[in-house]
């Protein structure tokens, strides 16, 4: 496993002044031709990525969008536009606000909305979130917009898209990454899989109860028809 760096040439230098708070976590989606074929996956968003441009079937030109790492399934990371600069990851390139100036883009490979998310995965983007949190002091938290400091979703900027989705465990990848930020800043040991499991189970506890609680509402239902029943007998 090689990490790769390829530049974009689509980027505003220096993000024109604007401070990093954020991190928005994308999918890349490149659709049926790349199912089950995330290595191939990988290698079409990073050329998509780094492209200049591309036209449509009406000859329209457009430039490309860009963004700052892609991480693949077998934890592979690609570095495209620096940090200092902004990536054109959220909305189109004139978008000059919001998340393509003040956060760091994140592409986590999904050739489709269906595929799951591989721990490879999820523990890479752990520890780039957590060292770009640490680095830029952006609190390990899920915002659900691009105006507070924090970690959001790409849908959360727009309705037209649904990524990283239903699929991407957003709690529990919180809990690692702020146990993580915790251990770079010295204040706890590295705990991620703790972190998780702790979580996961508290989930658990919680379905558990819900399931004795409904258990428990249909015995107490079945003796009060038994006893309406006996009565109007």
């Amino acid at each position: 496993m090689n990490d790769v760096a390829r530049e974009s040439p689509n980027f505003y230098r220096d993000r024109l002044g604007v401070a990093i708070q954020g991190v928005t976590l994308h999918s890349t989606r490149g659709g049926e031709r790349t199912r089950g074929d995330p290595e191939a996956e990988f290698s079409a968003a990073l050329d998509w990525l780094t492209r200049h441009s591309y036209q449509t079937a009406e000859g329209a030109t457009y430039r490309n969008p860009s963004i700052h790492y892609i991480v693949g399934h077998d934890g592979r990371l690609a570095r495209v536009v620096p940090e200092r600069h902004g990536a054109w990851h959220a909305g189109t390139g004139a978008d000059r606000r919001g998340a393509n100036l003040n956060a760091i883009g994140v592409e986590l490979v999904q050739p489709t909305a269906d595929t799951p998310y591989p721990e490879a995965l999820i523990a890479r983007a752990v520890a780039l979130v957590a060292d770009i949190c640490h680095r830029h002091g952006i609190p390990a938290r899920r915002t659900h917009d691009d105006a507070a400091p924090g970690i959001h979703h790409h849908s959360d900027l727009t309705s037209r898209k649904s990524d990283p989705g239903a699929l991407w465990p957003s709690e529990v990848f919180i809990a690692r990454v702020a146990a993580r930020l915790r251990a770079l800043r010295g204040e706890a040991a590295p705990d991620d899989a703790g972190a998780a499991a702790a979580l996961w189970a508290a989930v658990e506890g919680n379905a558990r109860a819900v399931g004795e609680l409904r258990s428990e509402v249909a015995a107490l239902r079945g003796r009060l028809r038994s006893a309406g029943q006996a009565l109007s007998g």
